[in-house]
């Protein structure tokens, strides 16, 4: 069975089409037909909001991107640098009677939330138990992604003895820590927990 042809003129092609014309966005109307200012105001009220919306996400996308580039940065100037150098001093430090050991964490737990890397420190035989910052001569470098830096956490007490101060002392910057840097502030530690 054919279905009948409905004769005539044909229907245009869709290339055929006038173009519609661009009105631009849709402008409100009150129910007389005339342009509505006050929900007009309320489109440009929501269209800022999303704006802002919009910018907000942006720049927290890009602080998020920084910080996973810190924290990426600092992980290999651990590896690369900072841990190599802690090594050498704890051999040192055995060598000459001391001991100690390197602890690192790297972020995410309880107790720890951001990467840190530390150097426990014993004048005298190898280190019993955990150091203790009221106890034991220590060297911390912490990373700081939410400003780019590094904390530089010290302490120099030992048997009774040293200056008894303990706690952050600076904040460095990745590109200022060389091996030089980290020995000299371990020998002043030393000096200051052995007197």
């Amino acid at each position: 069975m054919t279905m009948p042809r409905i004769t005539g003129s044909p229907d245009p092609e869709p290339a055929d089409l006038p173009a519609a014309p661009d009105a631009g966005p849709a402008r409100p109307v009150s129910p007389t037909g005339q342009p509505d200012p006050l929900l007009a105001e309320m489109d440009g009220i929501l269209e800022e909001r999303s704006e802002r919306a919009r910018r907000e996400d942006e720049y927290e996308r890009r602080l998020e991107e920084r910080r996973l580039q810190f924290l990426q940065a600092y992980s290999e100037l651990c590896a690369r640098l900072v841990r190599p150098t802690m090594d050498i001093v704890l051999d040192r430090l055995r060598q000459d009677g001391g001991g100690g050991r390197i602890v690192e964490h790297p972020g995410g737990e309880p107790r720890f939330t951001l990467p840190q890397i530390t150097l426990w420190m014993s004048l005298e035989g190898e280190l019993v138990g955990e150091g203790r910052e009221d106890r034991h001569p220590y060297f911390r470098l912490d990373a700081d992604p939410a400003r780019g830096i590094v904390r530089v956490h010290q302490g120099d007490m030992w048997l009774g003895g040293g200056s008894h101060a303990s706690g952050e002392t600076d904040t460095w910057q990745l590109a200022e820590i060389t091996k030089e840097l980290i020995e000299q502030r371990i020998v002043e530690i030393l000096r200051r927990a052995a007197g």
